[in-house]
């Protein structure tokens, strides 16, 4: 009984951590032909934000992050967002 409490107690927890947070979507960023352009935004807590980056053939995009814990992660997606080039929650960063 006891372990089935335990259980129980542990998988509610886990869906509380894992449960879907708002998201927040920010307007198109157009990337300027300016040696570098820099952009500055905050998450909090469990916030999920878009970012959206317009870059074109030849242009670099550099994203860094200051996190204060390692659980945070970016990923970037291509404009018809069905695949991520990049998955940070697996591949890291």
């Amino acid at each position: 009984m006891k372990t089935q409490i335990l259980l129980t107690s542990l998988l509610f927890l886990s869906a509380c951590q894992t449960a879907p947070q708002p998201q927040t979507v920010d307007s198109p960023i157009t990337l300027q032909k300016a040696l570098a352009q820099h952009f500055s935004g905050n998450i909090k807590g469990y916030d999920a934000v878009e970012y959206p980056f317009r870059v074109k053939k030849g242009q670099y995009l550099n994203i860094s992050m200051g996190i204060k814990f390692p659980t945070a992660y970016s990923s970037i997606m291509p404009p018809t967002g069905k695949e991520a080039i990049f998955n940070g929650s697996i591949r890291g960063g």
